[in-house]
């Protein structure tokens, strides 16, 4: 676990939980990072990621490649 220098708000989580679930894969992390709409800082995002991932909404493949697997 990572220490969190900054505490995402709830809007920018969902709104990256939006983006996830709407397109279902992503490259990298980086390739989700650019496709946002609104500038979000680079360790914000892999806090959220680390969440999702915790909550088993996402996963990660071998690759780096991040998938939406949540079922609701």
């Amino acid at each position: 676990m990572r220490t969190i220098l900054h505490q995402p708000k709830l809007n920018t989580i969902r709104m990256v939980e939006k983006k996830l679930k709407k397109k279902k894969h992503f490259r990298s992390k980086y390739e989700l990072f650019r496709s946002l709409q609104r500038k979000v800082m680079y360790p914000t995002i892999t806090a959220i990621l680390d969440y999702l991932e915790e909550s088993n909404k996402i996963a990660y493949k071998k690759d780096g490649s991040i998938i939406w697997i949540f079922k609701g």
